[in-house]
């Protein structure tokens, strides 16, 4: 089977930083803004992401106006390989 994906499709690389929550919170919401921002004027809609269970992003995501759309469980692994859920958002410009 092959997944072809919409012709509008941009990826951003996951951030992955040993810094505290709170620094964690003002970068990712400076980077989520921008990325809001360069989304719009490129016509890109929806945007999605994901985040593991229960950390920082997630709820970050939620404050931002990001939309849950549903949980995966045991969906994705820690770098450990440890598995954990993935909770799926989406935006719409």
């Amino acid at each position: 089977m092959s997944v072809t994906e919409p012709p509008d499709t941009s990826w951003i690389e996951r951030l992955n930083s040993p810094v505290s929550d709170s620094d964690f919170r003002d970068l990712a919401s400076l980077l989520l803004d921008a990325v809001d921002s360069g989304a719009a004027v490129s016509f890109l809609a929806p945007l999605t992401l994901d985040a593991k269970r229960g950390v920082t992003a997630e709820h970050l995501y939620r404050r931002m106006g990001w939309t849950h759309a549903g949980t995966i469980p045991l969906y994705a692994l820690d770098p450990d390989g440890t598995p954990h859920d993935a909770v799926i958002f989406y935006k719409i410009l």
